[in-house]
């Protein structure tokens, strides 16, 4: 796993060089279907997680997508999650990682085609920020908004108070 962080970081290197400003968030397929099975499991109602990975320049790679948890609460308007179980494996999941992997910031589902951040999405990204224990001064805020049977991925940046669009892919 080492050398495959080590081969994703030279290349994500070269193109952040040319990527300017922009950001892009990288999202593992195997994590991807993880997040999907978790949202088709649960909709209508909303729900939600913890992304980790880590950072390189304008270049961002979730590493793991780490699901509600079992006492999550889930409705149509919203998502809390199980913050004790999300706690242990935000920590396994780092020292599994020999610390490489760290918070990056939250995912949850809108379960209608809107990808719009909500005022409590920006007041959680903000709480976020503010909380030295996520030592995450940057998070992502991830939305995946459902059309149909199809779901689509939108992140955000928190960044100078504001959240900005990043660009997802997948790898």
């Amino acid at each position: 796993m080492h050398s495959l962080f080590e081969r994703l970081r030279g290349w994500l290197s070269s193109l952040s060089r040319s990527a300017g400003t922009s950001y892009v968030v990288w999202i593992p397929y195997d994590e991807w279907e993880l997040l999907l099975a978790d949202a088709n499991s649960w909709s209508p109602d909303e729900t939600g997680g913890v992304l980790m990975g880590y950072r390189h320049e304008c270049e961002i790679v979730l590493t793991n997508v780490i699901l509600g948890g079992p006492l999550a609460e889930r409705s149509e308007d919203g998502f809390v999650p199980d913050g004790q179980w999300q706690a242990d494996r935000v920590a396994a999941a780092y020292a599994a990682s020999e610390r490489r992997t760290t918070y990056l910031g939250d995912w949850h589902t809108h379960t209608h085609l809107d990808w719009k951040p909500s005022a409590r999405d920006r007041q959680t990204a903000e709480r976020i920020a503010r909380a030295s224990e996520a030592r995450a001064s940057e998070p992502l805020m991830l939305i995946v908004a459902r059309h149909d049977r199809d779901w689509t991925p939108k992140c955000f940046i928190r960044m100078s108070g504001k959240l900005k669009a990043a660009t997802v892919r997948f790898f």
